[in-house]
């Protein structure tokens, strides 16, 4: 679940083609999650970037059944 941005910086300019990510995950509390990611149309041009994504884990791994 989100739990905030630290920040968030949009490229104003009309996407072309398809939309592509990159999420790049940091250490964090093992109950959240913090990542960083970078949004890029067809042409590889930048379209917006969103760092310090913090959210919390919904849920644990599934253990397996022995």
């Amino acid at each position: 679940m989100l739990l905030g941005v630290e920040r968030m910086r949009l490229h104003w300019r009309t996407p072309e083609g398809p939309l592509w990510s990159h999420a790049r995950l940091w250490p964090a509390d093992p109950s959240e999650v913090l990542a960083d990611l970078t949004v890029f149309d067809g042409s590889s041009t930048v379209v917006a970037e969103l760092n310090g994504i913090r959210g919390t884990r919904l849920g644990g791994p599934k253990e397996s059944a022995a």
